[in-house]
């Protein structure tokens, strides 16, 4: 038998974690059920044990913040709240599976900023990888009460920017090609 590690909300909605052991993750789920439990997360200790010891040497989390990272993150976010999640829950779920170490610290500091009482806004702003259209229309959904649709759209918005920008490139680097070719033939 196994030992796994869980993460799971008793009926009273309190976070549980812990360690048991278990023939499968499958029937320590069925086991913490029966328990009336709702279960977040079943881990093999062994699995998480090797998954921290890489985490450092993963090229992944020392890149910089990109916007694909930012629309990612915006995305996810729309779909946790729309889901149903609190605010906080979701950036906290945002975080926690955040595939670029800073932007985890990121939106663990946003998450930070809003228990401490600030505004989703006001926390973004005072993070620079957010561009200012994304910051304001937060604050315009925040303000109107439609927070998920407001922050697809910034989502939506930043993907066809980035999208635009590829394509304008591509279509320079052609041109540029050419003109170097001829160049150098001379």
């Amino acid at each position: 038998m196994a030992v796994f590690t869980y993460t799971a909300r008793n009926a009273a909605g309190r976070a549980q974690q812990g360690s048991q052991e278990a023939s499968s993750a499958a029937a320590l789920v069925n086991t913490l059920r029966q328990r009336g439990w709702l279960v977040l997360d079943v881990r093999s200790t062994e699995a998480a044990n090797a998954s921290a010891e890489r985490s450092p040497l993963n090229p992944l989390n020392w890149l910089p913040i990109r916007s694909t990272d930012i629309e990612l993150g915006l995305q996810q976010m729309a779909v946790l709240l729309r889901s149903g999640l609190t605010l906080l829950a979701a950036l906290k779920t945002i975080a926690e599976y955040a595939r670029n170490r800073r932007m985890r610290h990121v939106w663990e500091d946003v998450a930070e900023k809003i228990q401490k009482g600030s505004s989703l806004a006001d926390a973004m702003t005072e993070q620079r990888c957010f561009a200012h259209m994304v910051v304001e229309l937060v604050r315009v959904g925040e303000q109107t009460g439609i927070l998920e649709q407001v922050v697809t759209r910034a989502g939506e918005a930043m993907e066809r920017r980035r999208l635009l920008r590829n394509q304008v490139m591509t279509a320079l680097f052609y041109p540029t090609v050419v003109f170097l070719a001829a160049m150098i033939g001379q």
